[in-house]
């Protein structure tokens, strides 16, 4: 597929995350990915990565964000 051909994989290595991400709308692989950053940039500035890496779970998972 272009898209493994894009990130340099085998077809089968993206079977299952595709289908994954199908699972979510575009504004939640946004917001992941929003958070993602945010996590990475966290992690730079010498935030403890434990608790960096607990709050990008309960932010991507939905703990909390009603």
């Amino acid at each position: 597929s272009e898209l493994a051909e894009t990130l340099g994989k085998q077809s089968w290595q993206l079977k299952n995350h595709l289908r994954w991400a199908q699972g979510f709308t575009d504004a939640d692989l946004r917001q992941a990915l929003a958070s993602s950053a945010r996590c990475e940039r966290d992690l730079k500035n010498g935030k403890d990565p434990n608790t960096a890496f607990t709050l990008l779970m309960l932010e991507i998972c939905g703990v909390g964000s009603d």
